[in-house]
């Protein structure tokens, strides 16, 4: 016959153990949430960091203020080698820093509400910077320019200035 303490005796071992293993898996399930966490944050940050650098290129040389058509500058745009260089080399930059938000967004990352309002606050800012350089969409319709990104960045730019240039269009149906 078997003595209750015995049963006693093999069933805690195999209590303690459940315990623990619920405890571990609840711990490895918190440190996964806080883990993406930690990387969208470091992502976001990084990004944002990144546009910051980008922009500081305008304090360092003013006239790449030229490239956007509501500023005084691009009344006066530099045909200059140099001073073309520089705002082409800035619009490349903008342009590679949107395929890497492009990406992360749309390919990377599970999206949240926050991560959707960062996307969508990212879309109002590549589609501002379209809609207020005619450099940038020139630049952008080149072949040379749109063979060295991903297929699905090109349509999303590709709609996002359709769109502006739909918009910027004279309207004239009232004629």
């Amino acid at each position: 016959m078997i003595q209750p303490e015995t049963i006693i005796f093999k069933a805690v071992p195999l209590v303690i153990s459940v315990i623990a293993l619920c405890v571990s898996f609840y711990s490895v399930m918190r440190a996964l949430v806080f883990s993406d966490l930690s990387f969208k944050r470091l992502n976001r940050f990084d990004l944002n960091k990144t546009l910051l650098d980008i922009d500081a290129k305008l304090v360092d040389y003013p006239e790449i203020w030229a490239i956007f058509d509501y500023h005084p500058l691009s009344k006066t745009k530099s045909s200059e080698p140099l001073t073309k260089a520089r705002r082409e080399g800035y619009i490349y930059l903008c342009f590679g820093l949107f395929d890497g938000v492009f990406d992360y967004y749309e390919n990377l990352i599970k999206k949240k509400s926050i991560d959707e309002q960062c996307w969508q606050a990212w879309k109002r800012s590549i589609s501002q910077f379209f809609e207020c350089s005619q450099e940038a969409r020139t630049i952008w319709s080149e072949t040379r320019t749109q063979e060295i990104y991903p297929t699905s960045f090109i349509s999303f730019v590709n709609n996002l200035v359709s769109e502006i240039e739909k918009n910027l269009a004279p309207d004239t149906s009232q004629k």
